[in-house]
């Protein structure tokens, strides 16, 4: 076994592996591993003992090296498998029979002599190495931020267009990364007590982790903009939904790893733990249901494509814009400005009304028109707005009807059945105007008057006597004359050439 000189953290890792740490928790076993083995060969080297001319006879299974009045020894045990490890007792009793040797002068320790004294059991100058190392930790941190701004800030502001600030958000993870797995060494050098040493470790691995998050959260969004930049040229919208589902899915797994890499490292047995609560167990199952149902559910958006970001849609009773689509929701802007988000596991069985898939965007309306029109302005007034569907530019001019499609109570009824080829919504409403407008406009020149629900009351003041055989000649007449009037209405209205009688089979 080779042990490490003094600024060799890298050796004394490896030197671990001939320690009985077992007594040690394994939160802080490397961390206390490397300790105990710089102050071991301290001891060693102090002893003027060398490992390499140590001679063991076979038979022996247990070999002590050093001893100190005190009762504490250095001593090697033989194991099982044939490795000799320095056992579990010489572990516990290293950090002692150092700190005797050292306060005898025969260690030279990094100690200020002026602060050799103890404060609430530690050291001061440990005291001053824990005050300065957060400090050193930030400042090596921020160091490397600003040394990797240097050659990725213009790569970034070229590739990405990435602002400065947005740059410093990327970067700065990197440096808490670095500072805290500075500080981390540094806690694994000092000759920290097990208790503290413990605490002090969670909370950086704690952090280190944290950072290590935040820095794949910011790259996945950095990214997801890079591929944007290219996606963006694209005419299908498939891509802008899977840009967002996969930089959420990445950001899932990164959180879930970095969790199970914490507790890994905070011995916190996470599967066992999750077995042994059988109730939390059965939570975890049910709510692993919505989330795979949900899971299915985005994808099979991604497959059928039943909308697109930005398309307007109705599912469910919901109307709105699609915002997003994302690992378990997607979220719809409804036109109250709200934001609804719907589970994608309803996706899968509900039906989707997508006005954003139209080709042409339909208007539909009735006209009242005031009774006393004369039949002549009403002919021109529909042709009028046949006209202005013919000429106005977004209008579908193979496919429109305008005609006097019903009579009630107070009014005659001319329906407007039109069709507009626009691309978004806000086309529609500019065109929809226009088109109403003019029809306004052509109405005001043709002097119509549109109808609205009343009723005229006319009371007669006189009495006709009754007189059958006259009222009956007046009605004849009358009869004789509607016959005529109507024959000559209807050669000026109907066509000249009569179609041939339809066949019903």
């Amino acid at each position: 076994m080779t042990l490490a000189g003094p600024l060799r953290p890298d050796l004394y890792l490896q030197a671990n592996r001939h320690l009985d740490l077992s007594a040690i928790p394994t939160v802080v076993r490397e961390e206390q591993g490397v300790t105990i083995s710089k102050s071991l060969f301290s001891i060693l080297d102090t002893a003027d003992l060398r490992m390499d001319k140590l001679e063991i006879e076979p038979d022996q299974t247990s070999v002590v090296l050093y001893r100190q009045p005190s009762g504490d020894q250095i001593e090697l045990v033989k194991q099982e498998d044939g490795r000799w490890l320095f056992s579990a007792d010489t572990v516990q009793a290293i950090p002692r029979m150092y700190e005797v040797l050292a306060r005898k002068g025969k260690i030279e320790r990094w100690y200020i002599h002026s602060l050799d004294f103890d404060i609430l059991g530690l050291n001061a100058n440990l005291w001053l190495a824990l005050l300065l190392l957060p400090l050193i930790a930030y400042g090596l941190g921020s160091l490397v931020v600003m040394i990797l701004r240097i050659p990725l800030g213009p790569r970034m502001f070229k590739k990405i267009n990435l602002a400065d600030e947005e740059q410093k958000r990327l970067i700065k993870p990197l440096g808490w990364i670095a500072a805290t797995l500075i500080a981390w060494l540094g806690l694994s050098l000092l000759d920290i007590p097990h208790g503290l040493l413990l605490a002090l470790t969670v909370i950086v691995k704690i952090l280190a982790t944290g950072a290590v998050i935040t820095a794949a959260f910011r790259l996945s969004d950095v990214l997801s903009l890079y591929v944007a930049t290219f996606t963006a040229s694209t005419s299908t919208k498939f891509d802008d939904m899977l840009i967002p589902l996969v930089r959420r899915t990445v950001k899932t797994l990164v959180a879930v790893i970095g969790v199970l890499f914490l507790a890994q490292n905070l011995n916190i047995e996470v599967w066992s733990l999750f077995a042994g609560f059988s109730i939390f167990g059965a939570m975890v199952a049910l709510a692993g249901q919505d989330m795979v149902k949900n899971f299915f559910g985005s994808l099979t958006v991604l497959a059928d494509q039943p909308f697109a970001v930005g398309d307007w849609i109705t599912v469910n009773g919901i109307e709105g814009v699609v915002e997003d689509v994302g690992f378990r929701s997607t979220r719809i802007r409804t036109f109250y400005d709200s934001v609804v988000s719907l589970p994608n596991s309803q996706l899968i069985t509900a039906s989707v009304d997508n006005y954003g898939r139209r080709n042409y965007r339909r208007y539909s309306k009735k006209l009242a028109v005031r009774w006393n029109t004369s039949p002549e302005k009403v002919e021109a007034f529909c042709e009028g707005i046949r006209e202005i569907v013919r000429n106005h530019p977004y209008t579908r001019k193979d496919s429109y009807q305008v005609w006097v499609n019903d009579m009630n109570d107070y009014s005659l009824q001319i329906m407007i059945y039109v069709f507009w080829a626009t691309p978004d919504w806000n086309t529609e409403l500019r065109e929809k105007h226009r088109f109403l407008i003019d029809i306004h406009r052509l109405a005001r020149k043709l002097e119509i008057e549109f109808a609205y629900p009343s009723q005229r009351v006319l009371i007669s003041r006189h009495e006709d006597s009754f007189e059958p055989d006259f009222a009956l000649e007046r009605q004849e007449s009358a009869r004789i004359k509607g016959k005529e009037l109507t024959k000559t209405l209807l050669a000026e209205s109907l066509p000249k050439e009569t179609p041939p009688p339809a066949v019903i089979d």
